[in-house]
């Protein structure tokens, strides 16, 4: 096989200059003799050089590394600043990245700037593991026939069969290695893993030339806006912020839709959950200083109400970064669903709520997998005193018969949680009980309402439906959902119909319902449809949006 080339075509003409041929010409081809137009040739090389831009991104995500391919984390930086006149991207302090496995201080990158243009981006060549194969023979330290060479450097490490530990990477030629030791056997066609070792280093490149090494990382893009000014998106996935000319911010990494900075007045551990103190009256602890939190009986009054989640293990008098909304990966042993906080821990979160009457029940947010939570800002606030085991069931939907199953399981407990954990369809009448709540989060949360029969009836007093998106594709559903129940609540969800639709999204039929911060779109597509309609008293909207 031959070795991977280390750059892209790169071919990239004025737009002026690129023409496709007409169809008849694509079909017919050109004949001996008969020169093709320029712009017709570069359009060929053009699109040939997209395609093989697209091929090869496709191949390089499905052959990084299986830790890379996990949720890697851009923490850290101190201010991170953005200047538009030198587009220059900068952070005042060193900057992690927090691999699955790996511990953060061995993907750091020191403080500094780099120059980051639109249609650039800045990386790191990661210490990440990552493999290919190659032979070894006895008493050589020849590495030969590798796969690919793509992402492997001087003095990273070596390990696979037949090679001793401790051997790193002396030099590379071609398809061929140059260990720092003899291989103590011979194979063919060996699985052979290479690491880096040390500090990183931030890089630029333009985006359209970067070849991706299974261990290269994006961390920055710079772009031009709309508005026909530069910025900088930092971050890596889909946890990114933007920069404008002028910005200086803490990178809200992680997902984090906000991070606060105080100072730790214990010393706290990443992970755990903290509280503000209120000073004297908090056992003459400092006043605005983070604690961990504690649902104990004894000190839960006050000392359940968390603020955030603890980033970084800090000493006390050290200022400490708490997430205080959005998804936070800065857990560990969690199961999918509700988590509280943990009475018997001091900071400790965990999906067991209170067995012991007098503890503090304290919602903390759903976890969506062992280490990540995505935190509910208003929880905090909500703990309240368990003075009596609540024997209501929760359960997990991925269907509309899930959700009639746990709805009639439901009814016959008096109550009880759903937590969405996949996206759905339903046809039918859905009537919830008194006493449901429905809880979603991200993708997992859309329920489409296909037909005229599909409905969600909130029948029952003293439901919540929060954070679920629901979709009607057909507009015949002439209400999405009904509240026909007392003090029932309908927070954070999405309401999505076509533009043509007569639907009404939300109707309130029965007094003291709330819409709190939801979103309707398509909902004025016609003269009869609306967003949503009060016909109970004491019912109160805040700060829902509606876009046509």
């Amino acid at each position: 096989m031959a070795n991977r080339p280390s750059s892209y075509l790169g071919w990239n003409p004025s737009a002026s200059n690129v023409t496709q041929p007409p169809s008849a010409q694509l079909l017919s081809g050109w004949v001996a003799g008969l020169p093709p137009p320029a712009n017709y040739m570069n359009w060929l090389f053009w699109l040939t050089d997209a395609w093989v831009q697209f091929l090869d991104g496709a191949q390089q995500i499905s052959n990084t590394a299986p830790a890379q391919a996990s949720s890697i984390l851009l923490i850290n930086g101190g201010m991170w600043s953005y200047t538009a006149s030198g587009t220059t991207l900068a952070w005042s302090a060193a900057f992690n990245l927090a691999v699955p496995g790996i511990p953060d201080a061995d993907n750091q990158v020191a403080s500094g700037s780099v120059t980051l243009p639109s249609g650039s981006v800045c990386y790191v060549n990661a210490n990440i593991p990552f493999s290919t194969t190659g032979n070894t023979s006895n008493g050589s330290n020849q590495l030969t026939a590798l796969a690919s060479t793509n992402g492997i450097a001087n003095g990273q490490t070596i390990t696979g069969a037949n090679i001793p530990g401790g051997t790193t990477v002396s030099s590379i030629a071609g398809t061929t290695v140059t260990m720092s030791a003899n291989a103590t056997g011979s194979a063919t066609g060996s699985v052979i893993v290479f690491a880096g070792t040390g500090a990183l280093t931030a890089q630029v490149a333009t985006e359209s030339s970067l070849v991706l090494a299974p261990n290269t990382v994006i961390i920055g893009r710079g772009v031009t806006l709309p508005s026909g000014l530069t910025a900088a998106i930092v971050g890596t996935g889909g946890a990114s912020t933007i920069l404008r000319d002028g910005d200086s911010v803490l990178l809200r990494c992680m997902g984090f839709v906000n991070v606060t900075v105080l100072t730790a007045g214990e010393n706290l551990t990443k992970g755990q959950a903290a509280y503000i103190s209120p000073g004297s009256a908090d056992g003459g602890r400092s006043a605005n200083n983070l604690y961990r939190a504690d649902a104990s009986a004894a000190n839960g009054a006050i000392r359940s109400q968390w603020a955030g989640i603890v980033t970084t293990t800090v000493s006390s008098g050290s200022q400490c970064a708490i997430v205080t909304n959005g998804t936070a990966a800065l857990f560990t042993g969690l199961t999918v669903g509700l988590v509280y906080l943990d009475p018997t821990t001091l900071g400790g979160v965990t999906n067991t709520k209170p067995t012991t009457v007098n503890q503090y029940l304290a919602p903390v947010g759903i976890a969506t997998s062992s280490s990540v939570v995505n935190l509910n800002p208003s929880m905090g606030c909500d703990s309240q005193l368990v003075t009596s085991l609540n024997p209501w069931p929760q359960y997990g939907v991925a269907s509309e018969s899930h959700l009639d199953a746990a709805l009639s399981l439901i009814g016959s407990a008096g109550g009880g949680v759903i937590v969405l954990t996949g996206p759905f369809t339903v046809v039918g009448l859905v009537l919830l009980p008194a006493n449901t709540k429905i809880i979603g989060r991200g993708m997992s949360a859309v329920v489409t309402l296909q037909g005229a029969s599909a409905i969600i009836d909130v029948g029952g007093d003293n439901c919540l439906v929060e954070n679920v998106a629901f979709v009607n594709t057909d507009g015949l559903v002439p209400v999405l959902v009904g509240i026909n129940g007392l003090r029932c609540d309908i927070n954070e969800c999405t309401f999505q119909v076509p533009a043509t639709s007569s639907c009404t999204c939300l109707s309130f039929g029965v007094p003291q319902g709330r819409s709190l911060y939801n979103s309707f779109f398509g909902v004025l597509g016609s003269s009869t449809a609306t967003g949503i309609a009060f016909g109970g008293t004491e019912c109160r909207d805040a700060d829902s949006s509606f876009t046509v």
